[in-house]
């Protein structure tokens, strides 16, 4: 090191960059593939982030005059419940036991809210808040299988447990404002992790 005109004794773990020393610091963030329950101004709001293979999703339920919308990919807010019954539940009796009986009267203003009544409609319902115009039941298809919580699965033999999965976190939202459930603790080392050096390198060779 001394022939090379370096110091023995320095630590390291820096670069040296137009001449000034840069360093990679550990970066917070959010637990992926697990729902996060939290108040934000007065609105219940659900966030998870679906990881696959190095692919993240961010998804946000947010609970505003008692209808849950999610906003994921080019989806932005959509009453959750036509993804629900895009995926498959196509009458209001199995979406209703899906999300919780207990809370029906939420569940049915929510699926008023959209006007669809079956697969096809909710498909064009769908559609619509995500500003697809042309091939609507492929393009569909592909934001129900690659985009929507794509940690469970991308292909269409998941989309049932995507389903119950969305149906617990729209129940667990509309739980939380009535009061049924308290609000998960952001501080918590169980809901986030930190991103060293390799995982920030490995994040930004592959974007």
């Amino acid at each position: 090191l001394r022939d090379a005109g370096e110091d023995p004794e320095d630590p390291g773990g820096y670069f040296i960059i137009n001449g000034s020393e840069k360093t990679i610091i550990a970066m917070e963030e959010m637990v992926d593939n697990k729902p996060i329950y939290q108040d934000d101004d007065g609105e219940q709001v659900c966030r998870i982030n679906s990881e696959n293979s190095g692919y993240v999703q961010r998804h946000v339920l947010r609970r505003d005059a008692d209808i849950v919308n999610i906003s994921f990919a080019n989806v932005k807010k959509t009453p959750a419940v036509a993804l629900i019954r895009a995926l498959g539940y196509e009458t209001d009796k199995e979406i209703v036991e899906a999300i919780g009986e207990d809370y029906a009267s939420d569940v049915y203003l929510n699926i008023y809210e959209t006007g669809a009544s079956n697969k096809e409609e909710a498909y064009e319902f769908v559609a619509g808040k995500a500003g697809v115009t042309n091939d609507v039941e492929e393009r569909v298809d592909s934001i129900l299988d690659e985009y929507l919580l794509p940690h469970l699965g991308q292909e269409p033999e998941f989309r049932e447990e995507k389903a119950e999965l969305l149906a617990t976190m729209i129940r667990n939202v509309i739980a939380l404002g009535k009061g049924d459930i308290t609000k998960d603790d952001m501080d918590h080392y169980a809901n986030k992790r930190l991103n060293l050096a390799g995982v920030l390198l490995e994040m930004q060779f592959r974007s």
